[in-house]
């Protein structure tokens, strides 16, 4: 079985094969809102931010993960990049698109909170 890095191999692989189905992509694993608020948190070096716990809201979805065995049967490929890496490149790519359009007063705050810990991962 190919391996493949992320959503764009199970793309290519999807028009490469002439396949029209949907699939949902992910890992197959479930995934914690504290997990992902954790993992987030250590990408972006927030070392003295919290997240803010509500009481669940009418229709929020409180279990979710992406079933993966028909796009991995129908494409041949396997997702192998960790949760953490995924989210790293992600928020990178977000961070430079957005930096130039934040103002002054929003700029400051974002490089006096993760700037520092972001230069050395990313």
């Amino acid at each position: 079985m190919k391996r493949g890095r992320n959503a764009v191999a199970f793309i290519t692989a999807a028009i490469e094969k002439e396949v029209s189905s949907t699939f949902n992509v992910g890992t197959g694993k479930s995934v914690t809102i504290n997990r992902l608020a954790d993992v987030i948190l250590r990408v972006m070096g927030g070392k003295d931010l919290e997240p803010l716990y509500e009481d669940p809201r009418a229709g929020d979805i409180l279990h979710s993960r992406a079933e993966m065995s028909r796009p991995v049967k129908a494409l041949g490929l396997k997702l192998w990049v960790t949760l953490e890496e995924g989210l790293r490149k992600t928020i990178s790519i977000s961070v430079g698109a957005a930096l130039p359009l934040l103002g002054a007063q929003e700029l400051h705050v974002f490089s006096e909170l993760f700037l520092p810990s972001l230069s050395h991962k990313i």
